[in-house]
């Protein structure tokens, strides 16, 4: 397990980067990611998951799920950390996602979707079920 773990944050730390996303923080296998523009935030979240489905996980995880959610919204950067309600809504919307294998479209509000198609966006990317926040 601890071997797939380290993949799954690789895959997702390089999905981040390639996007422009800058990870403020971590807790256990979640990410929480700031976005300069809410395209990113999306185009991020659909690499990652991309690169976890056609990953060949060992037997005992068979197929990944995962939930993620977007939220666009002014932040407080702080010591290295972002607050505020948007980092609150994000990770509230999160909690509402069911988690799904494969492709999916990220929870997000309806106004940070029609953003991403320019305020900083917060998102939290992919996380297994099996890990509460």
């Amino acid at each position: 397990m601890r071997a797939a773990l380290a993949r799954h944050d690789a895959l997702l730390r390089e999905a981040i980067a390639l996007h422009g996303g800058t990870v403020f923080k971590t807790v256990g296998d979640a990410f929480c990611v700031v976005f300069d523009q809410p395209a990113n935030a999306f185009a991020a979240a659909y690499a990652g998951q991309r690169a976890l489905a056609a990953e060949a996980w060992p037997a005992e995880i068979a197929q990944l799920q995962v939930r993620m959610a977007i939220h666009l919204g002014a932040v407080e950067h702080r010591d290295g950390d972002y607050f505020g309600a948007a980092v609150n809504r994000c990770h509230h919307r999160l909690e509402l996602q069911p988690p799904v294998s494969g492709r999916t479209r990220p929870l997000s509000s309806y106004s940070t979707w029609h953003m991403s198609r320019s305020a900083r966006v917060t998102s939290t990317v992919p996380r297994r079920q099996s890990i509460a926040r």
